[in-house]
């Protein structure tokens, strides 16, 4: 029995300092490090006097430089950084005439932003698709801004070739009539100050529920007339005339 009992406290013994030997420290492996992506240089803002800059995010690209932002793609829309309108900038305004309630810093950063990622073959403007024709004051506002992009040559031939088209023709006629006072809509005019003496003609072939009136300094009806249905009209607007009246003629173009 004191034999037994030995040997079970000597295999008590052992099966313990087993159990305390200490395994094998697992080795692990270090997480791989990352880089973090460079920050991009935002460029100083242009000076008063230069002109409007436009500041074009591509990516990891901040750049005032359009063409270093065609070469990098994937630009978002532009937006103004520093300067003001130049005589160029403003002539492209004076062109495309006013915009509603935008204000010219606005339309220039939507019209410069094409200049950075616009493809003019496939895009909305590009010859491919000859929106030219159906958009022909976006496209040549185009031709004047983005006059260092790659494909500059041909969407300006496509503008010089789409201007030549009939409805194009008119759309430019009526605007330089509109200009100066020779295109109008509904409203009341004064003959000599808004518009001119002379032929005025509606532009659509068909009028219906259109009211027209001449009247003199005094507001008195020198002539009028109310048309249920009719083709083309003519008016002829006297000098001796102060105020000339439209509703529902749609509009008027001065012919001579």
């Amino acid at each position: 029995m004191t034999l037994l009992a030995v040997l079970s406290a000597c295999g008590s013994s052992s099966e313990q300092a087993a159990s305390t030997t200490p395994s094998e420290a697992a080795t692990t492996q270090a997480a791989p490090q990352t880089t973090p992506s460079p920050t991009p240089i935002t460029p100083a803002k242009a000076g008063a006097g230069d002109p409007l800059t436009f500041l074009y995010s591509c990516g990891d690209l901040l750049t005032t430089d359009v063409v270093e932002a065609q070469a990098k793609g994937g630009c978002r829309e532009a937006e103004a950084w520093g300067g003001t309108i130049s005589a160029e900038q403003q002539a492209i305004l004076d062109f495309l005439g006013p915009a509603g309630l935008l204000e010219d810093e606005e339309r220039l950063v939507s019209l410069y932003s094409h200049c950075a990622y616009e493809d003019f073959e496939n895009g909305y403007y590009g010859p491919k698709m000859d929106h030219a024709a159906s958009n022909w004051e976006a496209a040549k506002a185009l031709t004047m801004a983005c006059t260092e992009h790659p494909m500059i040559a041909e969407l300006t031939a496509e503008v010089d070739r789409v201007a030549e088209l009939p409805h194009i023709k008119n759309e430019r006629e009526d605007k330089v009539r509109k200009e100066n006072g020779q295109l109008i809509e509904a409203g009341s005019y004064l003959v000599g100050t808004e518009i001119p003496a002379g032929v005025w003609q509606t532009v659509s072939d068909k009028v219906s529920d259109c009211y027209w009136e001449i009247s003199d300094a005094q507001g008195n009806t020198i002539d009028n007339n109310f048309i249920s249905v009719s083709p083309q009209l003519e008016v002829t607007v006297p000098e001796s005339a102060a105020g000339f009246t439209t509703s529902g003629c749609g509009k008027w173009r001065w012919l001579r």
